[in-house]
């Protein structure tokens, strides 16, 4: 079993609660700090904020409506405004605006270390708002793909309304994996593979029951989760089914987890170009229990199939954000409306031999702000 090494982390420019006592005062504003790279961004209160990995605040912006993204330097933010929603990008360490992009949907995705930011169209730039952006370096940008929709222009799908649900890049933003389809109407979705660089898409799965993909950091592999059931709950409802493989051309598919009402394995994130981090819901004993599932983080071993104990600090696991490049892991509890976990991976020496070891780490509590985003994070999160 994984024993979670837990720290309180006390925060500049937050309140937090000590383990003796009440919060008491509030450290000082937080200053810039140019010479710490940011490593996580969290909404807290009426601002977004960046820290370091010491915790130091380096910078914070506006919060508003739309949600954000960190890698490298760069934090890009989605704000509705007046004259419609738009993209801004900020020098994370400063807080100070760097450029805007128009006609976007409210949440955007910070890649290539900060280079480019990838966005939803909307209005001028997309009528239909089916489409998926991908803005470069020197402020360029071109469209990756568009989905057509009961005859709107674009790719076709074969469904009847919806739009770009949920995508992922690899490290390099070269390979993108992207949801078309929508999760209000029929519940009705598809993943298609991108070629950045030639434009060129491909579609990965069929049925339209497929969604949650995520690109493995050297972007050879697409892992996305296929529903098979709904076992209950509320609508949506819970929905059980497997976790897949593939390559983004399509082949070399393989399934890794075979799952059911009872138990199944859902939101895949790569924390190497072997390992991915994935949530296991397990039904809860009883007629009628309240929630219906238990919800952990768990990391399981693509080649093998193998998953592990546990890593989370709560059974309660909402917003998940995966760094390969820092190899961490951000989640929130589902039930607070603050607070967070950061769980730096550091498997031990006999990792390939001992299961044990293969998920060792140490977990940092963070008693403020919510929905974090761990830097080089390529993976969309649709919470804000």
């Amino acid at each position: 079993m994984l024993l979670l090494a837990s720290a309180a982390l006390a925060l500049p420019g937050t309140a937090v609660a000590a383990q003796d006592g009440p919060a008491t005062a509030r450290p000082p504003a937080a200053s810039p700090r140019a010479d710490k790279p940011p490593m996580i961004a969290y909404a807290a209160g009426n601002r977004v904020v960046v820290v370091d990995r010491a915790g130091t605040v380096l910078s914070h912006v506006r919060r508003g409506t739309g949600g954000f993204s960190l890698a490298g330097g760069l934090l890009a933010k989605g704000y509705d405004t007046a004259k419609g929603a738009r993209t801004v990008g900020f020098d994370a360490r400063t807080g100070d605006a760097l450029f805007g992009i128009s006609n976007t949907l409210l949440i955007p995705t910070a890649l290539r270390k900060g280079r480019a930011v990838a966005f939803s169209g909307q209005g001028h730039r997309d009528p239909y708002a089916t489409s998926l952006w991908l803005r470069n370096g020197s402020g360029g940008e071109h469209r990756l793909i568009r989905f057509s929709f009961g005859g709107s222009p674009g790719v076709h799908t074969g469904i009847s309304e919806g739009g770009v649900l949920d995508y992922s890049f690899d490290d390099a933003a070269g390979v993108a994996a992207v949801v078309a389809g929508n999760d209000y109407a029929d519940f009705s979705y598809d993943v298609w593979a991108v070629d950045v660089l030639d434009g060129t898409s491909s579609r990965l799965t069929k049925g339209q029951h497929s969604r949650y993909p995520a690109v493995s950091p050297d972007g050879s592999r697409v892992a996305y989760f296929r529903e098979e059931a709904v076992c209950g709950g509320p609508m949506p409802g819970w929905r059980s089914g497997d976790l897949f493989v593939v390559d983004p051309d399509g082949t070399h598919r393989s399934r890794v987890y075979d799952g059911d009402c009872d138990q199944y394995l859902t939101r895949p994130h790569w924390i190497d170009d072997r390992t991915l981090v994935a949530a296991l819901h397990t039904r809860r004993p009883g007629a009628h229990p309240d929630p219906l599932y238990d919800t952990q983080l768990v990391l399981v071993d693509v080649p093998t199939g193998t998953v592990s104990a546990p890593v989370s600090g709560t059974d309660r696991v909402g917003d998940v954000s995966v760094s390969a490049s820092l190899g961490r892991v951000a989640y929130t509890d589902w039930t607070k409306a603050k607070g967070f976990w950061v769980f730096h991976w550091q498997p031990g020496a006999d990792a390939a031999t001992d299961p044990a070891a293969w998920s060792q780490g140490s977990t940092r509590t963070y008693d403020v702000g919510s929905v974090p985003h761990l830097n080089g994070d390529s993976t969309l999160i649709p919470s804000y």
